[in-house]
């Protein structure tokens, strides 16, 4: 059996970066509804709408590449791809293989 612990960790930290940014993003969200004045603290709001910016850019950018992750086996993108027949009830799998989400068989 193949070591795959290295694509692995790489695909874990891809999802990690994708998720944390839209964290930042639901934030400058609720300091809208928080009644945040644009006229009194103009400096403020135009700090965190430019951290809302390159958080909504992370997401995206990070989003794209886990979508273009490849399998570790057979080096076909793992999440996109002909549909495998049999269901895991485990989890994903690569659609091209089979191979379950982190080396699972």
């Amino acid at each position: 059996m193949t070591d795959y612990s290295e694509k692995w960790s790489r695909y874990r930290r891809l999802r990690q970066l994708t998720f944390v940014p839209l964290v930042g993003c639901l934030l400058f969200v609720v300091l809208l509804a928080s009644g945040l004045n644009e006229k009194l603290h103009p400096i403020l709001w135009g700090v965190t709408g430019a951290l809302d910016v390159v958080c909504f850019l992370m997401f995206c950018y990070n989003g794209l590449s886990l979508s273009r992750f490849r399998c570790p086996r057979c080096s076909g993108y793992f999440s996109r791809g002909k549909k495998v027949r049999v269901t895991r009830p485990r989890g994903m799998s690569c659609r091209q293989c089979g191979l379950g989400l982190y080396g699972e068989v």
